[in-house]
């Protein structure tokens, strides 16, 4: 019986990784609307559409797949992740159902998808080929470098504009935030890249990314990007003094800050209070903006400390979102869902940990541009965006694949 032969390069174990470059390659384009399907008011990035087709390709070779590994904290990370939804669609029957509301727990929903499609898709190709990842990511910065120069040409030449965006069409800080936060994440992988081969074409990926970061002119990111280094640079290692240096320094800080509370809490009540009853905000700058909305996320946290006061209430009621992921999720999911949050940003700490301790200078640069979220979600409402949870489940793959090794 007559056999067709296909050429190496269509090997179903290629086909694999073909399939993954595809989809990684769609990864700087999922903040941009022109990338993305608009059906009633829900979006969905095109990176579904290969998410989809990779899931119907991965069926139709999983004979010649391995298993399907996935250790304790990955499968604790997804009980949670899935427990986090399910309290924050039930949470959104509190004050209403709104279509804002339900497109909140989507988004959820959607994150949790893709941390599950990642670690099925990374999983049985990982222990094969161990620099795999680092190879998808050589496509992202090829792919997120072209883009970034037609963004900086437009805005800079043809808006005019003090800072970047992510729209063809018209000077807007719609999305801004969320280029940030991908920049934010991207750059240390780009800044090793260059320094593990300094070529010309390396150190035009890195100067394209570091005009970007600087003209999207987000403090939130250069902060979230600068403690990433330093939180991974002394907690991730075993730097007992500087561990205890910066245990007091926090701890001083604390107590100035309570001694200054306590001295200044009628004054302070006072200038709350004021905030708090603030209806109209077009008219404060944006520090000044977010400090109302953070005092007005609170005074509903406390309305409804448990469950809260519903997903995507704030909004609702306030006309603004938090500007804080954190707070969001307080004041709207109350401590059951802020515990359940936090526990899964522990297991995600943990897991970081372990990868920075034994990893490549590449993976402990995609820990540290992991790291970016805990600290930027202080200044945006991301908690829920796909492209951090691409990035937790690479690192959740990694871990595994170094416990499979050790056995």
């Amino acid at each position: 019986m007559l056999k067709l032969k296909f050429p190496r390069y269509f090997k179903k174990s290629k086909l694999l990784f073909y399939l993954q470059i595809l989809i990684f390659s769609t990864i700087p384009l999922l903040s941009i609307r022109y990338f993305r399907l608009n059906i009633l008011k829900f979006s969905l990035p095109i990176f579904f559409i290969f998410a989809v087709f990779g899931i119907l390709i991965f069926f139709l070779i999983k004979k010649n797949l391995t298993d399907f590994k996935i250790n304790r904290n990955s499968f604790y990370f997804i009980f949670l992740l899935f427990l986090f939804t399910i309290f924050q669609a039930l949470n959104s029957y509190n004050n209403g159902i709104y279509l804002n509301s339900i497109d909140e727990v989507f988004k959820t929903f959607s994150s949790l998808i893709v941390f599950v499609f990642i670690l099925l898709l990374l999983n049985n190709s990982v222990t094969i080929h161990s620099n795999n990842i680092e190879k998808l990511f050589k496509s992202i910065i090829f792919i997120s470098t072209i883009i970034l120069v037609i963004f900086i040409v437009r805005y800079y030449f043809y808006f005019h504009s003090k800072y970047l965006g992510i729209t063809f069409e018209y000077r807007t800080e719609t999305g801004k935030n969320q280029l940030a936060l991908f920049l934010g994440m991207l750059f240390p992988i780009v800044l090793t890249n260059f320094l593990n081969n300094k070529k010309i074409l390396t150190s035009l990926f890195l100067i394209v990314h570091s005009i970007a970061l600087y003209y999207v002119d987000s403090r939130g990111v250069i902060i979230s990007l600068f403690l990433s280094y330093i939180l991974a640079y002394i907690f991730f290692k075993n730097y007992l003094n500087l561990k205890i240096f910066f245990f007091y320094l926090i701890l001083f800080i604390f107590v100035l800050l309570t001694y200054y509370i306590i001295s200044n809490f009628p004054f302070l009540l006072t200038k709350i209070n004021n905030y708090n009853n603030i209806n109209d905000l077009h008219f404060f700058k944006s520090d000044e903006m977010r400090k109302i909305l953070a005092i007005k996320s609170l005074y509903f946290f406390i309305s409804s400390p448990f469950i809260g006061i519903g997903t995507n209430a704030f909004f609702e009621k306030v006309g603004y979102l938090t500007h804080n992921s954190y707070l969001q999720i307080l004041c709207e999911q109350g401590i059951i869902g802020f515990f359940l949050y936090i526990l899964i940003l522990v297991l995600v700490y943990s897991n970081f940990k372990k990868v920075y301790i034994k990893g490549t200078k590449f993976q402990k640069s995609l820990v540290i541009g992991s790291l970016v979220p805990f600290i930027y979600l202080f200044f945006i409402n991301a908690h829920n965006l796909i492209l951090i949870y691409i990035y937790w489940s690479i690192l959740f793959v990694i871990n595994t694949n170094f416990q499979y090794e050790k056995k």
